[in-house]
């Protein structure tokens, strides 16, 4: 995983809890990059998990339900699609995670009662959709960091020549740029 332990939830929405985002989430724990969690599984493999029921897993699983965030806010986690953001280096740059697919999009999901009613697994579709958003998500992402890269080497540069100049002619010293 790039020598990275750790992912940190950086975006946050969920329907079913209108008033809670990633900036309402004091200090979110960070989830390892492991087995202890659905997600943290998907980070170390590099593969999309797809669940669908997170409190009845398969005996094979290779992870475990990590539920904090179910009992802080209140909120029933049944179906589950985590994918991995890679870039073209096949660098983790983040997980996409999708959580209780609908059948009714104004249903609130909200304990295992409305999950049972309202909640249904991820199909073929789904999965394909979400690998599709994920390599466009790290693409969009690499490209930003690139852009940024290149903003400093020609900030860089521009300095690089201003003291060049200054250098050459001690007159105008100063006055470059």
């Amino acid at each position: 995983t790039d020598n990275v332990s750790h992912l940190r939830p950086a975006v946050f929405t969920a329907d079913s809890l209108p008033n809670v985002s990633a900036m309402s989430i004091k200090a979110p724990p960070p989830l390892s990059i492991d087995t202890t969690s659905i997600i943290g599984y998907a980070a170390s493999v590099k593969r999309h998990v797809v669940v669908e029921d997170a409190y009845h897993l398969p005996p094979d699983a290779e992870f475990s339900s990590n539920l904090d965030f179910e009992r802080q806010f209140g909120y029933y986690v049944k179906s589950l699609l985590a994918v991995p953001m890679v870039d073209h280096t096949d660098r983790l740059i983040g997980i996409l995670a999708f959580v209780n697919r609908k059948r009714n999009r104004a249903a609130r999901v909200r304990d295992k009662e409305s999950a049972d009613r309202y909640v249904v697994g991820y199909t073929r579709h789904e999965i394909r959709l979400g690998r599709a958003l994920a390599g466009v998500a790290a693409a969009s992402i690499e490209n930003s960091l690139l852009y940024a890269r290149i903003e400093q080497i020609l900030e860089s540069l521009v300095k690089a020549a201003v003291t060049a100049i200054d250098q050459r002619d001690p007159s105008t010293a100063g006055h470059s740029i």
